[in-house]
Protein backbone atom coordinates (compact mmCIF):
# COMPACT_ATOMS: atom_id res chain seq x y z
CA UNK A 1 0.00 0.00 0.00
CA UNK A 2 1.53 3.34 -1.05
CA UNK A 3 1.35 6.04 1.58
CA UNK A 4 4.29 8.39 0.97
CA UNK A 5 7.07 8.70 -1.54
CA UNK A 6 10.15 9.86 0.34
CA UNK A 7 13.51 10.95 -1.00
CA UNK A 8 15.98 9.86 1.66
CA UNK A 9 19.70 10.32 2.10
CA UNK A 10 21.77 7.19 1.59
CA UNK A 11 22.71 6.99 5.28
CA UNK A 12 19.95 7.39 7.86
CA UNK A 13 17.46 4.94 9.23
CA UNK A 14 14.20 4.00 7.54
CA UNK A 15 11.84 1.25 8.60
CA UNK A 16 8.34 0.20 7.65
CA UNK A 17 5.69 -1.29 9.95
CA UNK A 18 2.04 -2.12 9.49
CA UNK A 19 -0.59 -3.04 12.05
CA UNK A 20 -4.28 -2.47 12.71
CA UNK A 21 -3.94 1.20 13.50
CA UNK A 22 -0.84 2.49 11.75
CA UNK A 23 0.91 2.22 8.42
CA UNK A 24 4.14 4.14 8.60
CA UNK A 25 7.53 5.07 7.38
CA UNK A 26 9.91 5.92 10.20
CA UNK A 27 12.78 8.30 9.63
CA UNK A 28 15.42 9.12 12.24
CA UNK A 29 18.21 11.23 10.78
CA UNK A 30 20.96 13.59 11.81
CA UNK A 31 20.64 17.39 11.53
CA UNK A 32 22.83 17.37 8.42
CA UNK A 33 20.74 14.69 6.74
CA UNK A 34 17.49 16.36 7.76
CA UNK A 35 18.18 19.30 5.47
CA UNK A 36 18.26 16.93 2.50
CA UNK A 37 14.96 15.21 3.31
CA UNK A 38 11.86 16.07 1.35
CA UNK A 39 8.34 14.64 1.06
CA UNK A 40 5.57 14.95 -1.49
CA UNK A 41 3.41 16.00 1.42
CA UNK A 42 5.25 19.33 1.52
CA UNK A 43 8.76 19.96 0.29
CA UNK A 44 8.78 23.51 1.61
CA UNK A 45 7.51 22.97 5.13
CA UNK A 46 10.33 20.78 6.36
CA UNK A 47 12.96 23.37 5.57
CA UNK A 48 11.78 25.05 8.77
CA UNK A 49 12.70 22.04 10.91
CA UNK A 50 16.09 22.40 12.53
CA UNK A 51 17.33 21.41 15.95
CA UNK A 52 20.78 21.14 17.44
CA UNK A 53 19.98 17.83 19.11
CA UNK A 54 21.42 14.87 17.24
CA UNK A 55 18.50 12.75 18.45
CA UNK A 56 15.70 15.02 17.25
CA UNK A 57 13.41 13.47 14.71
CA UNK A 58 10.40 13.82 12.47
CA UNK A 59 8.33 10.74 11.83
CA UNK A 60 5.78 10.38 9.07
CA UNK A 61 3.07 7.80 9.56
CA UNK A 62 -0.51 7.17 8.49
CA UNK A 63 -3.28 6.60 11.00
CA UNK A 64 -6.18 4.35 10.07
CA UNK A 65 -9.43 5.87 11.38
CA UNK A 66 -11.57 3.89 13.80
CA UNK A 67 -14.26 3.31 11.17
CA UNK A 68 -11.62 2.04 8.75
CA UNK A 69 -12.63 4.50 6.02
CA UNK A 70 -9.72 6.96 5.94
CA UNK A 71 -5.94 7.10 6.15
CA UNK A 72 -4.69 10.28 7.84
CA UNK A 73 -1.09 11.44 7.28
CA UNK A 74 0.38 11.91 10.76
CA UNK A 75 3.53 13.82 11.72
CA UNK A 76 5.38 13.22 14.98
CA UNK A 77 7.89 15.89 15.98
CA UNK A 78 10.29 15.05 18.80
CA UNK A 79 13.31 16.53 20.51
CA UNK A 80 14.87 13.31 21.74
CA UNK A 81 14.30 9.57 21.69
CA UNK A 82 15.86 8.89 25.09
CA UNK A 83 14.21 11.29 27.55
CA UNK A 84 11.70 10.39 30.23
CA UNK A 85 8.37 9.38 28.75
CA UNK A 86 6.12 12.44 28.83
CA UNK A 87 2.54 12.86 27.63
CA UNK A 88 2.48 13.69 23.94
CA UNK A 89 0.87 16.90 22.75
CA UNK A 90 -1.75 16.47 20.03
CA UNK A 91 -2.23 19.64 17.95
CA UNK A 92 -5.62 19.94 16.23
CA UNK A 93 -5.75 22.21 13.19
CA UNK A 94 -8.41 24.81 12.54
CA UNK A 95 -10.82 25.00 9.62
CA UNK A 96 -9.04 24.08 6.33
CA UNK A 97 -5.77 23.48 8.21
CA UNK A 98 -3.42 20.59 7.35
CA UNK A 99 -0.88 18.94 9.61
CA UNK A 100 2.08 20.79 8.10
CA UNK A 101 0.42 24.21 8.29
CA UNK A 102 1.72 24.47 11.87
CA UNK A 103 5.14 25.32 10.47
CA UNK A 104 7.84 25.40 13.17
CA UNK A 105 5.44 25.47 16.15
CA UNK A 106 5.53 21.69 16.81
CA UNK A 107 9.34 21.69 16.67
CA UNK A 108 9.54 24.69 19.03
CA UNK A 109 7.20 23.14 21.61
CA UNK A 110 8.99 19.79 21.35
CA UNK A 111 12.34 21.48 21.99
CA UNK A 112 11.04 23.46 24.97
CA UNK A 113 9.12 20.66 26.66
CA UNK A 114 10.98 17.52 25.52
CA UNK A 115 7.62 16.07 24.50
CA UNK A 116 6.58 14.57 21.21
CA UNK A 117 4.18 16.83 19.34
CA UNK A 118 1.75 15.33 16.82
CA UNK A 119 -0.15 16.90 13.92
CA UNK A 120 -2.14 15.28 11.13
CA UNK A 121 -4.27 15.88 8.02
CA UNK A 122 -7.98 15.56 8.77
CA UNK A 123 -10.46 13.79 6.49
CA UNK A 124 -10.79 15.53 3.15
CA UNK A 125 -7.88 17.88 3.94
CA UNK A 126 -4.27 17.79 2.79
CA UNK A 127 -3.14 14.31 1.73
CA UNK A 128 -5.71 12.28 3.65
CA UNK A 129 -7.23 9.52 1.53
CA UNK A 130 -10.28 7.34 1.57
CA UNK A 131 -9.24 3.70 1.69
CA UNK A 132 -9.39 2.09 -1.72
CA UNK A 133 -9.36 5.41 -3.55
CA UNK A 134 -6.11 6.99 -4.68
CA UNK A 135 -5.24 10.31 -6.30
CA UNK A 136 -8.73 11.72 -5.90
CA UNK A 137 -9.60 14.35 -8.47
CA UNK A 138 -12.24 16.51 -6.86
CA UNK A 139 -14.07 17.42 -10.02
CA UNK A 140 -16.96 15.90 -11.93
CA UNK A 141 -17.94 12.37 -10.93
CA UNK A 142 -15.04 11.98 -8.51
CA UNK A 143 -16.13 15.16 -6.75
CA UNK A 144 -19.62 13.70 -6.28
CA UNK A 145 -18.18 10.42 -5.04
CA UNK A 146 -15.90 12.10 -2.52
CA UNK A 147 -18.70 14.37 -1.32
CA UNK A 148 -20.82 11.29 -0.65
CA UNK A 149 -18.10 10.19 1.80
CA UNK A 150 -18.06 13.59 3.51
CA UNK A 151 -21.73 14.33 4.09
CA UNK A 152 -22.91 16.09 7.21
CA UNK A 153 -23.45 12.69 8.80
CA UNK A 154 -20.04 11.28 7.92
CA UNK A 155 -18.00 14.34 8.91
CA UNK A 156 -19.31 15.54 12.26
CA UNK A 157 -17.66 16.63 15.49
CA UNK A 158 -18.11 13.02 16.62
CA UNK A 159 -16.09 11.77 13.66
CA UNK A 160 -13.38 14.39 14.09
CA UNK A 161 -13.11 13.55 17.80
CA UNK A 162 -12.86 9.85 17.01
CA UNK A 163 -10.12 10.59 14.48
CA UNK A 164 -8.20 12.62 17.09
CA UNK A 165 -8.41 9.69 19.51
CA UNK A 166 -7.21 7.28 16.84
CA UNK A 167 -4.24 9.52 16.01
CA UNK A 168 -3.34 9.82 19.71
CA UNK A 169 -3.37 6.05 20.19
CA UNK A 170 -1.40 5.28 17.01
CA UNK A 171 1.17 7.98 17.81
CA UNK A 172 1.72 6.61 21.31
CA UNK A 173 2.50 3.21 19.80
CA UNK A 174 4.96 4.81 17.37
CA UNK A 175 6.64 6.92 20.03
CA UNK A 176 7.14 3.81 22.16
CA UNK A 177 8.74 2.09 19.16
CA UNK A 178 11.06 5.04 18.57
CA UNK A 179 12.24 4.92 22.17
CA UNK A 180 12.80 1.18 22.10
CA UNK A 181 9.88 0.47 24.43
CA UNK A 182 7.13 -2.07 23.90
CA UNK A 183 3.71 -2.88 25.26
CA UNK A 184 5.21 -5.11 27.97
CA UNK A 185 7.05 -2.19 29.56
CA UNK A 186 5.77 -1.00 32.91
CA UNK A 187 5.03 2.42 31.41
CA UNK A 188 2.65 0.83 28.93
CA UNK A 189 0.73 -1.24 31.48
CA UNK A 190 -0.88 1.82 33.02
CA UNK A 191 -3.06 4.50 31.51
CA UNK A 192 -1.03 6.80 29.29
CA UNK A 193 -1.64 10.53 29.08
CA UNK A 194 -2.11 12.99 26.23
CA UNK A 195 -2.44 16.76 26.22
CA UNK A 196 -4.77 18.17 23.56
CA UNK A 197 -4.45 21.62 21.98
CA UNK A 198 -6.63 23.03 19.22
CA UNK A 199 -6.89 26.28 17.30
CA UNK A 200 -10.27 27.69 16.25
CA UNK A 201 -12.27 24.67 14.96
CA UNK A 202 -9.50 22.45 16.34
CA UNK A 203 -10.36 23.81 19.77
CA UNK A 204 -13.92 22.58 19.27
CA UNK A 205 -12.58 19.13 18.38
CA UNK A 206 -10.36 19.27 21.48
CA UNK A 207 -13.33 20.05 23.71
CA UNK A 208 -15.40 17.29 22.15
CA UNK A 209 -12.57 14.76 22.47
CA UNK A 210 -11.82 15.73 26.06
CA UNK A 211 -15.54 15.54 26.84
CA UNK A 212 -15.59 11.90 25.82
CA UNK A 213 -12.24 10.92 27.32
CA UNK A 214 -12.93 12.45 30.75
CA UNK A 215 -16.40 10.91 31.02
CA UNK A 216 -16.19 8.51 33.95
CA UNK A 217 -19.52 6.95 32.99
CA UNK A 218 -18.07 5.92 29.60
CA UNK A 219 -21.24 7.21 28.01
CA UNK A 220 -21.27 10.01 25.50
CA UNK A 221 -23.68 11.96 23.36
CA UNK A 222 -23.30 11.72 19.60
CA UNK A 223 -23.62 15.12 17.89
CA UNK A 224 -24.61 13.77 14.49
CA UNK A 225 -23.08 10.92 12.58
CA UNK A 226 -23.36 7.21 13.15
CA UNK A 227 -20.97 4.60 14.45
CA UNK A 228 -21.19 0.82 14.47
CA UNK A 229 -20.68 -1.34 17.55
CA UNK A 230 -17.04 -2.05 16.65
CA UNK A 231 -16.21 1.65 16.49
CA UNK A 232 -17.98 2.32 19.79
CA UNK A 233 -16.01 -0.53 21.36
CA UNK A 234 -12.76 0.99 20.13
CA UNK A 235 -13.71 4.36 21.61
CA UNK A 236 -14.19 2.69 25.00
CA UNK A 237 -10.86 0.91 24.58
CA UNK A 238 -9.10 4.22 23.98
CA UNK A 239 -10.85 5.86 26.94
CA UNK A 240 -9.67 2.99 29.15
CA UNK A 241 -6.05 3.17 27.97
CA UNK A 242 -5.48 6.91 27.44
CA UNK A 243 -6.17 9.77 29.83
CA UNK A 244 -6.17 13.50 29.12
CA UNK A 245 -3.54 15.44 31.07
CA UNK A 246 -4.59 18.94 30.00
CA UNK A 247 -6.27 20.96 27.26
CA UNK A 248 -5.30 24.15 25.40
CA UNK A 249 -7.87 26.18 23.43
CA UNK A 250 -6.62 28.89 21.06
CA UNK A 251 -8.94 31.33 19.24
CA UNK A 252 -11.86 28.99 19.87
CA UNK A 253 -15.46 29.11 21.06
CA UNK A 254 -17.85 27.09 23.20
CA UNK A 255 -20.13 26.73 20.19
CA UNK A 256 -22.98 28.31 18.30
CA UNK A 257 -21.90 29.06 14.73
CA UNK A 258 -20.37 31.27 13.64
CA UNK A 259 -19.59 33.41 16.67
CA UNK A 260 -20.47 31.50 19.77
CA UNK A 261 -22.90 33.44 21.91
CA UNK A 262 -22.11 36.82 20.37
CA UNK A 263 -23.47 38.70 17.37
CA UNK A 264 -21.94 38.23 13.93
CA UNK A 265 -19.66 40.80 12.32
CA UNK A 266 -19.08 41.66 8.67
CA UNK A 267 -15.49 40.41 8.89
CA UNK A 268 -16.74 37.13 10.28
CA UNK A 269 -19.19 36.55 7.46
CA UNK A 270 -16.46 37.40 4.95
CA UNK A 271 -14.11 34.90 6.62
CA UNK A 272 -16.56 31.99 6.35
CA UNK A 273 -17.30 32.81 2.69
CA UNK A 274 -13.62 32.92 1.80
CA UNK A 275 -13.61 29.59 -0.06
CA UNK A 276 -16.88 29.92 -1.97
CA UNK A 277 -14.94 30.22 -5.25
CA UNK A 278 -12.11 27.81 -4.42
CA UNK A 279 -11.40 25.19 -7.11
CA UNK A 280 -9.14 22.17 -7.60
CA UNK A 281 -7.06 24.29 -9.99
CA UNK A 282 -6.16 27.93 -9.48
CA UNK A 283 -8.48 29.17 -12.24
CA UNK A 284 -7.58 32.75 -13.16
CA UNK A 285 -6.03 33.29 -9.76
CA UNK A 286 -9.30 32.75 -7.90
CA UNK A 287 -7.67 30.54 -5.29
CA UNK A 288 -5.23 33.27 -4.43
CA UNK A 289 -8.13 35.69 -4.02
CA UNK A 290 -9.79 33.18 -1.68
CA UNK A 291 -6.63 32.86 0.40
CA UNK A 292 -6.26 36.63 0.55
CA UNK A 293 -9.80 36.88 1.90
CA UNK A 294 -9.08 34.12 4.42
CA UNK A 295 -6.03 35.98 5.76
CA UNK A 296 -7.68 39.41 5.56
CA UNK A 297 -8.52 38.97 9.26
CA UNK A 298 -4.94 40.15 9.78
CA UNK A 299 -6.30 43.69 9.68
CA UNK A 300 -4.94 47.18 9.24
CA UNK A 301 -3.49 47.50 12.76
CA UNK A 302 -1.51 44.32 12.21
CA UNK A 303 -0.25 45.43 8.80
CA UNK A 304 1.03 48.77 10.14
CA UNK A 305 3.92 47.03 11.87
CA UNK A 306 7.17 46.54 9.92
CA UNK A 307 7.37 43.35 7.90
CA UNK A 308 3.77 42.32 8.57
CA UNK A 309 2.49 42.95 5.04
CA UNK A 310 5.29 40.75 3.71
CA UNK A 311 4.34 38.05 6.25
CA UNK A 312 0.72 38.05 5.09
CA UNK A 313 1.78 37.73 1.46
CA UNK A 314 4.02 34.78 2.39
CA UNK A 315 1.12 33.12 4.22
CA UNK A 316 -1.11 33.52 1.16
CA UNK A 317 1.59 32.21 -1.21
CA UNK A 318 2.33 29.23 1.01
CA UNK A 319 -1.35 28.37 1.47
CA UNK A 320 -2.08 28.36 -2.27
CA UNK A 321 1.09 26.55 -3.36
CA UNK A 322 0.81 23.84 -0.70
CA UNK A 323 -2.81 23.13 -1.72
CA UNK A 324 -1.65 22.65 -5.29
CA UNK A 325 0.51 19.76 -4.02
CA UNK A 326 -2.22 18.16 -1.93
CA UNK A 327 -4.32 15.19 -2.98
CA UNK A 328 -7.40 17.06 -1.73
CA UNK A 329 -7.14 20.16 -3.87
CA UNK A 330 -10.80 21.17 -3.88
CA UNK A 331 -13.23 22.49 -1.31
CA UNK A 332 -15.21 19.32 -0.54
CA UNK A 333 -13.41 18.72 2.74
CA UNK A 334 -13.46 22.45 3.55
CA UNK A 335 -17.24 22.60 3.13
CA UNK A 336 -17.77 19.41 5.12
CA UNK A 337 -15.75 20.84 8.02
CA UNK A 338 -17.78 24.04 7.86
CA UNK A 339 -21.02 22.09 8.11
CA UNK A 340 -19.67 20.18 11.11
CA UNK A 341 -18.53 23.21 13.06
CA UNK A 342 -21.90 24.90 12.47
CA UNK A 343 -23.48 22.28 14.72
CA UNK A 344 -20.94 22.34 17.54
CA UNK A 345 -22.15 23.12 21.06
CA UNK A 346 -20.12 22.26 24.15
CA UNK A 347 -22.77 22.95 26.79
CA UNK A 348 -23.38 19.24 27.34
CA UNK A 349 -19.95 18.45 28.74
CA UNK A 350 -17.63 21.47 29.02
CA UNK A 351 -18.21 22.08 32.78
CA UNK A 352 -17.41 18.39 33.40
CA UNK A 353 -14.19 18.75 31.42
CA UNK A 354 -13.26 21.76 33.53
CA UNK A 355 -13.63 19.76 36.71
CA UNK A 356 -11.61 16.86 35.30
CA UNK A 357 -8.50 18.55 33.93
CA UNK A 358 -6.58 21.86 33.82
CA UNK A 359 -6.99 24.02 30.75
CA UNK A 360 -5.43 27.05 29.11
CA UNK A 361 -7.44 29.49 26.97
CA UNK A 362 -5.49 31.79 24.60
CA UNK A 363 -7.18 34.41 22.45
CA UNK A 364 -6.46 37.55 20.47
CA UNK A 365 -7.98 40.69 21.92
CA UNK A 366 -8.56 42.01 18.38
CA UNK A 367 -10.06 38.79 16.98
CA UNK A 368 -12.75 39.73 14.47
CA UNK A 369 -13.75 36.16 13.59
CA UNK A 370 -14.29 34.75 17.07
CA UNK A 371 -14.46 37.80 19.39
CA UNK A 372 -12.39 37.56 22.56
CA UNK A 373 -15.58 37.44 24.66
CA UNK A 374 -15.75 33.80 23.59
CA UNK A 375 -12.51 33.20 25.49
CA UNK A 376 -13.93 34.66 28.69
CA UNK A 377 -17.02 32.46 28.20
CA UNK A 378 -14.81 29.37 27.87
CA UNK A 379 -12.75 30.37 30.88
CA UNK A 380 -15.88 30.78 33.00
CA UNK A 381 -17.44 27.52 31.83
CA UNK A 382 -14.26 25.56 32.53
CA UNK A 383 -14.12 26.88 36.08
CA UNK A 384 -11.31 27.07 38.60
CA UNK A 385 -8.87 24.82 36.76
CA UNK A 386 -8.81 27.15 33.74
CA UNK A 387 -6.11 29.71 32.89
CA UNK A 388 -6.59 32.50 30.37
CA UNK A 389 -4.22 34.61 28.26
CA UNK A 390 -5.49 37.48 26.09
CA UNK A 391 -3.04 38.92 23.54
CA UNK A 392 -4.35 42.50 23.19
CA UNK A 393 -3.10 43.28 19.67
CA UNK A 394 -3.58 39.79 18.20
CA UNK A 395 -6.26 38.77 15.72
CA UNK A 396 -7.75 35.35 14.95
CA UNK A 397 -4.50 33.78 13.69
CA UNK A 398 -2.65 34.65 16.90
CA UNK A 399 -0.69 31.38 16.88
CA UNK A 400 0.86 32.55 13.59
CA UNK A 401 1.36 36.25 14.28
CA UNK A 402 2.34 35.82 17.94
CA UNK A 403 3.92 32.40 17.66
CA UNK A 404 6.70 32.90 20.21
CA UNK A 405 4.31 34.19 22.89
CA UNK A 406 1.89 31.33 22.26
CA UNK A 407 4.64 28.68 22.23
CA UNK A 408 6.18 30.05 25.45
CA UNK A 409 2.85 30.11 27.30
CA UNK A 410 1.75 26.68 26.09
CA UNK A 411 5.15 25.18 26.97
CA UNK A 412 5.09 26.74 30.44
CA UNK A 413 1.55 25.45 30.99
CA UNK A 414 2.57 21.91 30.03
CA UNK A 415 5.57 22.06 32.37
CA UNK A 416 3.26 23.20 35.19
CA UNK A 417 1.26 20.02 34.73
CA UNK A 418 4.44 17.95 35.08
CA UNK A 419 5.30 19.76 38.32
CA UNK A 420 1.78 19.21 39.61
CA UNK A 421 1.87 15.47 38.91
Amino acid sequence: MRIFHLLLPSSGSCSVSINKHIINYQIIISPQQRNRMCSIASRRRYRHFSNNSATSFIKHSTTLTLDGKWELPTFIHGATTKSKVKPLLLLLSGWTGAGLDWGSIPRMIAAKTQRCVVTYDARGIGNSQRRGKRDVVVDGDDDDELHAALTSLDLSMDVMAMDAMAVARASMIEIANIGGRNNDDESNNKQQKVSIAGVSMGGMVAMHTAGWMTNSNKSFTMMGGSSDATTISEIHEIIDSIGVESMVLISSTAGGFPTGRHSATAKQEEFFRAFDDWSDGDVQGLNRSCAEMFFSVLGDDFLKKPGRSKLRNKLVDSFVSSRNDFINKGKVGINAQLEALRRFDSDLYLPCVGRALPSLVIHGGSDQVVPHENATDLHAMLGGTSNIMILPDADHHCWITHGHEVVSRVSAFLEEQEDFH
